[in-house]
């Protein structure tokens, strides 16, 4: 029978996505058993998938404690034969109406911690339908977030030390080109030299 959807997913170059039933629904979820009894599982599921040649990927850890992000990762990427991890992370249930930055927080420590990819939380995940607005917040906290972790896994400072050194060259105002939103931050820019130029 799996050997069959194998076949078709090899074929035709599709990824297989493996989605959690036990993700923590809030920080206080005390669902550890279920999540590494469904992880072990996964683990087989994902080993049989690697076995037949197809490309294989697995949802993860939703609402979790800083402390706990750590080691539940490298668990599932022990468990899972280290095939790429998404998150969907928040660090607090009470940042409600500010869950882009809860988010982000906890997508900062996945990330720094071997998670592979992330899903962006908007300001209302938990209140409402986002707007465009607040899904366009969301993704931008989401790359500072990625960009935060993957300085502590890669190590690539080049940009942080070109802001660095327009900073020292023009004061606070950094290097617009080199933020991980370019066009705000040269609108941000604009904006503060504008008001810089009243003062004066």
């Amino acid at each position: 029978f799996f050997f069959f959807f194998f076949e078709i997913f090899k074929h035709y170059s599709v990824t297989l996505s493996l989605g959690t039933t036990f993700r923590p629904a809030t920080v206080c979820d005390s669902l550890y058993k279920l999540m590494m009894a469904e992880l072990r599982t996964m683990g087989k599921l994902v080993e049989r998938a690697l076995n037949y040649g197809v490309s294989v990927m697995v949802e993860g850890l939703g609402h979790a404690s800083i402390d706990s992000i750590p080691t539940h990762i490298k668990i599932a990427k022990k468990l899972c034969f280290n095939v790429p991890y998404r998150v969907l992370p928040m660090a607090i249930d009470t940042g409600l109406g500010f869950d882009h930055i809860s988010g982000a927080i906890a997508a900062a420590v996945a990330i720094a911690n071997g998670a592979d990819a992330i899903t962006c939380m908007s300001r209302a995940e938990h209140i409402g339908l986002p707007t465009l607005a607040d899904m366009e917040e969301a993704i931008i906290c989401g790359k500072i977030a990625a960009k935060s972790g993957e300085l502590v896994k890669l190590k690539d400072f080049s940009k942080e030390y070109q802001i660095s050194r327009t900073r020292w060259n023009n004061g606070c105002k950094g290097d617009w080109q080199s933020s991980v939103n370019p066009e705000q931050a040269k609108k941000a820019l604009m904006a503060y030299n504008r008001f810089d130029d009243q003062i004066i």
